[in-house]
């Protein structure tokens, strides 16, 4: 949950974790975790949208980087608005994560399980 909509979950896949150094290329959308380029089929369009984040951004103990799967539309970690006042960065804390994702319904072609 972002502190700045407390009341309003978001669902975001987790793309690094503590220790791990996150660097966008956003005139390729490149995405990459500790310099390996992330293999991401599941997202709808290269991530080439921006927001206010500096990268590359290492991440701290106790904290994540989320992004969503459509880059072009999602507000996630790369708006400072979406992470912990705290920390001045979009990056979540830990304790902000409600559950996990278990089951798709939407798009109906790809309803089920995502285990």
């Amino acid at each position: 949950i972002p502190e700045s909509t407390p009341n309003k979950p978001y669902i975001k896949r987790v793309i690094a974790t503590p220790g791990q150094v996150l660097d966008i290329d956003f005139n390729t959308g490149v995405v990459t975790v500790d310099g390996k380029v992330l293999d991401e089929p599941y997202i709808k369009g290269p991530t080439t949208r921006a927001g206010d984040v500096k990268f590359p951004v290492t991440v701290p103990e106790g904290y994540f980087f989320a992004m969503g799967d459509n880059r072009a539309n999602s507000h996630d970690s790369r708006n400072i608005n979406v992470g912990s006042k705290d920390n001045n960065s979009g990056l979540i804390k830990n304790e902000s994560v409600m559950g996990k994702a278990l089951f798709r319904i939407w798009p109906l072609s790809k309803i089920g399980s995502l285990y």
